[in-house]
């Protein structure tokens, strides 16, 4: 029998969401604010949930790094990661990575974010990652995704794609949106917005979600 411990990233495991802080530090703010009057429509129906994660994620990143060489927007993943990710994520929610890590647990980030600023410090972590990955073709970003953004049903997809999952694994899983539901019902123990208190409040013990795994 295999334990696994699936983590949605953003807003679960981090305070704040990921990506917009990956733009201001890999563009500007006078860039970012050029390409949001641009994309306006995208941006407010993405944040209102009028629009489809995929084509709402694909259209802001192609505004911002259509063209970029592969190379130059990795190195910068790789400096966000080791610079700025740490400070992000909840104290609460590195302990309890931790805590599985000494269990044995195969433990995964799972997440819509993309692979290429979050492997530098899943690696460190001893975490394995699933995440967004973007087309390269000649060497530049097309602005296009290798695979459909991951999110909802597809969080599933590529978990089964990566691990070989049994009858008799036992599976925790932890997230804070509708994007993490289809994950959060594929676990025997199930998290939702575990890592959150109060300013000031004691912890508090981590007890699954009621109705949010399966059904055993």
């Amino acid at each position: 029998m295999t334990t696994y411990a699936f983590f949605d990233f953003d807003g679960t495991l981090t305070r704040q969401d990921s990506f917009f802080r990956f733009l201001v530090e890999a563009v500007g703010w006078p860039r970012l604010v050029t390409g949001a009057v641009r994309r306006w429509p995208w941006i407010v129906g993405y944040g209102a949930g009028l629009i489809h994660h995929d084509p709402a994620k694909r259209a802001i990143f192609r505004e911002f790094f259509e063209g970029w060489r592969a190379d130059d927007l990795r190195e910068l993943g790789r400096d966000f990661a080791r610079r700025v990710l740490p400070g992000l994520v909840r104290p609460a929610g590195r302990r309890r990575l931790v805590w599985h890590l000494s269990r044995g647990h195969v433990v995964a980030v799972v997440s819509a974010s993309f692979e290429f600023y979050l492997e530098e410090w899943c690696r460190a972590e001893g975490l394995h990652l699933i995440g967004t990955r973007f087309e390269v073709r000649d060497g530049r970003v097309t602005g296009e995704f290798l695979s459909p953004n991951c999110a909802g049903p597809e969080k599933v997809v590529r978990i089964r794609e990566r691990f070989d999952l049994r009858d008799g694994d036992y599976i925790y899983a932890y997230g804070d949106s509708r994007g993490d539901r289809e994950m959060l019902a594929l676990a025997d123990e199930a998290f939702f917005k575990p890592f959150r208190r109060r300013r000031g409040a004691p912890p508090a013990e981590l007890v699954p979600t009621p109705g949010m795994g399966r059904v055993r």
